[in-house]
Formats: structure tokens, sequence, C-alpha cells
């Protein structure tokens, strides 16, 4: 059961990464067969225990280790699933699918949180009870981390069809389940890792601890000395605190690591090519951009419209661009600014925001780079 969840959790992040419909398709097939395996071991309810479960709490001390680890298992399968579901259709169908998918996977979440909660017997003198308990730190907290991302109108409705969506509620799930020693504490870390050191400085709500982040990251680095994904982490939190010679360190650290995962040396780059932008060193940060434009699928919108920001500042400021940067005609200034509207991309059907800007009919190449001057003031 664990063997087929971990295969489609390294699956799914491939997909995830590259967006490549062979490998979202791939991700696909081997999630159904983790859900197949998980269904096969998950109590079967009988209607009487399905009926009195809405009048009283169910009792689960009759519950096998497997069965309870069957249920977590499901509901992590499941809300992969349906991820996968919004990248591999893009449509409003596909898209209520998914919501279904990750209530029902919210849903096993809760019976599992119960579990916790209520302790029977059988999960007190478990040796697997910290593994268990890890995998619903991580999922409850998961969860309510990422809801309460979301605008609050969105998160009264939710909740009113039965989520939950408190961030302090999230973060102190996810804090017990990197602290405690269990399968799934790294997940709890780097989750955390990516609140504080990345999803809150992309927000812009200001709310990042770095401190608290590096508490975190020592001991899985020490651990996992070449763990590329704690390497990135380390320079993102570098990166964040303005050590930005350091930051590209160990942001090429990460990249040297491993070289399976090309998708994941794109997330390098694009912070590669931002430490540059810092820095002012505008033909390197052109030819990160450029790399990411050639290689990655994630928003070629984007990556054009940086290159061709970073090509003016490089004329600007007189640094001159590599040869092997400078593809002739296709490198101009006019011809980036002009093809951006091709390289527009959807998911679930709806147009990405941040491609909508850059996209639209440009009316001179000085007021996209204008734009992008606000764009980096506010990244300061």
């Amino acid at each position: 059961m664990y063997h087929a969840l971990g295969y489609s959790t390294i699956m799914y992040l491939q997909a995830m990464m590259t967006f490549e419909p062979q490998y979202i398709q791939q991700a696909s097939n081997s999630n159904k067969i983790a859900l197949d395996v998980c269904e096969r071991y998950r109590r079967r309810h009988t209607w009487t225990e399905s009926f009195t479960s809405w009048i009283w709490n169910p009792s689960y001390d009759n519950l096998t280790e497997v069965e309870r680890h069957a249920e977590l298992c499901y509901a992590e399968c499941l809300f992969m699933r349906a991820l996968l579901t919004f990248i591999q259709d893009e449509n409003l169908v596909s898209f209520i699918r998914g919501a279904l998918k990750i209530r029902s996977a919210y849903q096993s979440y809760k019976t599992c949180l119960d579990m916790v909660t209520h302790q029977p017997s059988s999960l007190q003198n478990s040796p697997q009870r910290k593994d268990f308990e890890g995998g619903v730190h991580l999922g409850i907290g998961g969860f309510n981390l990422m809801l309460s991302l979301l605008p609050a109108k969105i998160i009264k409705l939710l909740e009113w069809v039965g989520f939950s969506g408190d961030k302090f509620v999230g973060l102190d799930h996810l804090d017990q389940g990197c602290k405690d020693q269990n399968l799934r504490s790294p997940m709890c870390a780097m989750v955390l890792l990516a609140y504080h050191s990345v999803i809150t400085y992309y927000l812009g709500n200001g709310e990042g601890d770095v401190i608290y982040a590096e508490e975190i990251l020592q001991p899985h680095l020490k651990a996992f000395p070449k763990g590329a994904i704690f390497l990135y982490y380390a320079g993102r939190i570098k990166h964040v605190q303005g050590k930005l010679d350091e930051a590209v360190k160990s942001y090429n650290d990460s990249i040297t690591v491993q070289s399976e995962w090309k998708q994941f040396h794109h997330i390098c780059y694009w912070e590669l090519m931002w430490c540059y932008t810092y820095k002012g060193d505008w033909a390197r940060a052109y030819h990160y951009a450029g790399v990411l434009l050639r290689e990655s699928r994630w928003s070629r919108t984007s990556y054009m419209y940086l290159k061709a920001c970073f090509r003016v500042m490089a004329r600007i400021t007189n640094q001159e661009i590599a040869k092997e940067d400078d593809k002739g005609e296709k490198d101009t200034e006019e011809y980036l600014f002009r093809k951006l509207p091709e390289y527009k991309q959807r998911i679930a059907g709806k147009s990405i925001p941040f491609e909508n800007s850059p996209s639209t009919k440009p009316t001179s190449i000085w007021n996209k780079t204008i734009a992008f001057f606000f764009l980096e003031w506010n990244l300061y």
C-alpha cells in the first residue's frame, strides 16, 4: 500500500513539475492503482454503521492497523487525484469533479483526525502511531493552511460546505507533524518552509517567519545534506534575507546534486534569475530567462516578457549579452514583446491572471519596461 502511494506521489510530482501530457497520464494511471490498493484494505462500513455515525461518534476500536493506514493513504491519493484532474482536462466539468474529490479527501482526513482525537486503545499501543498521526497532521494542517490563503468570502462558503480554513490550526498541525519523528516529518517541514519562505512573499502578506523556517531547515539539511529540495529552501531563505551570493551558491548546489528531474532545476533557475535581477546583473538574468523559455512549460508568456525586459535593461546599462544567449532576430526586444500573446495558456479552463497583463497588445516597449520596473520595486 505504501509502495503504491510512494510511487504515485513521485509520478504526481513529476507531472506537476512538467505539465507534460504523458507524465500527467502516467501519474493518473499510477494514482488509480494506488487508490485501488487503498480501497482494497479500507474498512467496509455496513449501512447501520453509516446511519448511526450521523447520531453519535463512531467507535474505531475494532479497526486494524492496516485499515487505519489505508484510510489515511486513501485520503492522500484522492487529494493528488483531484489536483491531477484540474490540469488533465481544462473544462468546467473537470473542475467540479476535482472539487468533489477534494471534499472526499478532506472527509477522509477528518475521519483520521477523529481516530487521533479519540485515541482508541489499538492506536495508543500501536508502534506506528506516530507515523499515522504525522499523516493526519500533514493532511489537516495542509488543508487548513491552503484554504486560509483564499479570499475571506470563499473561505466562508467553503466552511459552509464542511471545510475548515484556519491558518493557525494548520500551522499548529504542521508544526506538530514536523517536530515528531515520523514518516511524514520531512513533508510537513517542506510545507512549512514553502509557506514561510516562498508563499507569503509571493502573496505579499509579509507573514513569513524566516527565523522559524531556518530552525526547521537545519536538522533536515543535516539529515539530507544532498537533498535538492532542502538545498533549494536554504537558498530561498538566504534569498529573502538579502544574502544573494549565499543564495546563488545554495541554488547551484541544489541543481548539481541531482540531474534526474530537470524540471526542479527550473525552479532554481527562476530564483537565480531574480537574484541576478536584484544584483543588477541583467545579462545573467537574461540568460536564465532564456533557459526557462526554452525548457519550461509553466508560463512561457512570463519568461518571454521578463527576457525582453532584461534585454532592454542590459542595453540601457551597457551590459553585453553572451553570444550563446543571442539568437539573432528572435532575441530582439520587439520580437519578444510582440510574440507574448501567442504563449498564453489556460488551467482548468481559465487563463492565468499574471499572464494577462504582459500579453495584452503592446502599446510600446517602454510601457512594458516601465511596468517591469514597478514589479521589481514591489519585490524589493
